[in-house]
């Protein structure tokens, strides 16, 4: 049963959630808002719920109650710390610092550590047992493994670090069980075969399954699939593209990978430039329905895939609960529809990311580690970086991704074309100058 208002001039009122509430217009809002002040259920005549009103009042009329003013209470709670934490993270979320899927799994995993340790703990009293007792939930029940245990480890430490850091509680122990495990290619597989499970790690795509995969897509989906081959891009990438970032008279692929910033440049083959090509063309059902002329005018700053309700293919949509953002939610078409075709392919272990790995491992052919590294988008971490200032030719990002095809598609040295001319290995006609 909902509390009766301690006294008239009580100034919150028991919410449905569960809460101590009250509307308030501030921080520039046009509209007022309900913010909560705690549990109504463990504080039924409302006395830290006022405490944590006259602390915050003023930060709400202001627009600074991000920086959540703790109640007046002797110690930080769990709950306390990790809603501090979060409230931070939006922020660089929002800044453009830190991206929203990022945002989306500390919220899911440090909620999740809360929960479970319960909200009402105070952090001072955390012991190694609580850490050690947590890393055997994530293997026995959850049945997580290492890679991803190794980050929610790691995302658990840095938000009580970060509480420490900032003068909210002391550092916990953490104890020797709550260590990151061993990510090897080694330890992956031995954990893989003890779990049952087939290790797909090494997997990259064949030549021939790419065409079987192209000859099960629509226009759309074989541009996508070429991009992925092509130049390495993965889902995420492939959802924000835009015209801009490509030029289809020369090839060049100009688009800094969002996660990094890092530089990208990448060579499109001809076969991906006609795919691209034929988007513009009204019989294949271009979602925006563009004609050449329109789109020369107006296309450049628009998103090359788009859905049939003009949606991006790759969406980060916000989990808005009680006011607040509980999460983010990853709407991905582009990894959905490879993975129906290559089911349908009957292709185990090939979901859309393993083009990027295939690219990687078949780029290295090339024996240029540095522009293949700028196709890539990686950045070499080494003190010998910091004073390497070469500027890396086209040419030679063009020798990589053509090397990529010709690892894919090999043809025996001199064979005859089918115009009659002679065709270098694996390159096609039109890219024999490019692969000199």
């Amino acid at each position: 049963m909902k509390p009766q208002k301690p006294h008239p001039d009580f100034p919150l009122f028991p919410a449905p959630n569960g809460q101590w509430a009250k509307k308030i217009k501030g921080g520039g809002d046009a509209k007022s808002k309900p913010y909560y002040f705690g549990s109504w259920k463990e504080d039924p005549k409302g006395d830290r719920a006022i405490r944590s009103y006259d602390a915050r009042l003023a930060g709400i009329l202001a627009g600074t109650d991000h920086f959540r003013h703790l109640a007046a209470t002797a110690t930080t709670t769990v709950g306390d710390l990790v809603t501090r934490y979060l409230a931070q993270r939006w922020l660089d979320a929002k800044a453009g610092t830190l991206a929203k899927v990022t945002y989306g799994h500390y919220n899911r995993e440090l909620r999740a550590f809360a929960a479970w340790v319960k909200e009402a703990t105070p952090v001072a009293a955390l012991k190694p047992e609580h850490f050690g007792g947590y890393a055997a939930q994530l293997i026995e029940k959850r049945k997580i493994l290492a890679r991803s245990r190794k980050r929610i480890t790691a995302d658990i430490k840095a938000c009580f670090r970060w509480g420490a850091g900032n003068g909210h509680c002391p550092l916990p122990n953490f104890g020797t069980s709550f260590k990151s495990p061993s990510t090897t290619k080694e330890s992956i597989r031995k954990e893989k075969a003890r779990a049952g499970l087939a290790d797909y790690s090494d997997r990259i795509v064949t030549g021939e399954e790419i065409d079987k995969l192209l000859k099960l897509s629509q226009p759309n989906m074989k541009a996508i699939i070429l991009l992925g081959i092509n130049c390495g891009l993965g889902p995420a990438d492939i959802g924000r593209l835009r015209w801009r970032n490509i030029d289809l008279a020369t090839g060049k692929l100009n688009y800094p990978r969002h996660k990094t910033g890092n530089d990208r440049i990448g060579y499109l083959w001809k076969r991906t430039r006609e795919a691209l090509n034929n988007l513009l063309k009204p019989k294949h059902g271009h979602p925006l329905k563009w004609t050449k002329a329109e789109f020369d005018q107006h296309g450049q700053d628009a998103l090359v895939f788009v859905t049939k309700k003009r949606r991006p293919y790759y969406r980060e949509v916000e989990i808005v609960k009680d006011g607040r953002v509980a999460g983010v939610k990853i709407e991905n078409a582009v990894s959905i529809t490879f993975g129906r075709s290559a089911k349908k392919a009957r292709l185990k272990g090939v979901t859309f990311y393993r083009l990027r790995h295939t690219f990687k491992t078949l780029g290295k052919k090339a024996k240029d580690r540095d522009a293949l590294n700028l196709c890539m988008g990686h950045k070499a971490n080494s003190v010998e970086a910091g004073y390497d200032h070469e500027v890396i030719s086209f040419k030679r990002v063009r020798r990589v991704a053509i090397k990529v095809k010709s690892r894919l598609w090999p043809k025996p040295k001199g064979q005859e074309s089918a115009n009659g001319t002679m065709a270098i290995a694996g390159v096609d006609h039109a890219e024999k100058g490019e692969a000199a």
